[in-house]
């Protein structure tokens, strides 16, 4: 059960810092890393509604992984569990982005995802795809003030 567990991280690991394809992260399962995980948290969920070009909101709990599996110059990766979907999912932190910038890279994003969907209805040889993508606020955590207003508690999610 552990090797598949370690083999499946190996996965998502390599589909995250290779092509950006991330393959269904239920394949880790919860059962052997239960003990790795921070306690449930209050959170807000964001996500761009492409239709009405509008945010829509739901409030949900969540559990973040206690460890980053893999880090970048712009950000920091770890295992997310939104308690309502029962799926893990991979959570992206950033090191130092402000908080407009998180919200205009998801929006960007499913702008994207939805032009792929468009493109590949046309059944071209090859087909493209994005990752959906949300923003996440932790409620229960500080929110940074500043010049640019970073904020801990806001985090993208794969």
């Amino acid at each position: 059960s552990t090797m598949v567990d370690r083999q499946s991280q190996r996965e998502v690991l390599t589909s995250i810092q290779g092509s950006l394809i991330l393959i269904n992260t239920k394949l880790l399962g919860t059962s052997s890393l239960s003990d790795e995980w921070n306690e449930k948290e209050a959170a807000t969920k964001w996500l761009w509604n492409i239709e009405s070009c509008r945010w829509t909101t739901r409030n949900t709990w969540v559990k973040v992984h206690k460890h980053v599996f893999a880090t970048g110059e712009t950000y920091g990766c770890l295992l997310m569990i939104d308690l309502e979907d029962d799926v893990i999912h991979v959570l992206k932190v950033s090191h130092d982005k402000c908080e407009s910038v998180v919200f205009d890279e998801v929006r960007a994003q499913s702008i994207a995802a939805c032009v792929a969907e468009m493109f590949n209805a046309r059944n071209p040889p090859m087909t493209v795809k994005f990752l959906s993508c949300c923003v996440f606020v932790l409620n229960q955590r500080e929110k940074k003030t500043g010049d640019q207003s970073r904020a801990k508690n806001i985090v993208q999610l794969y």
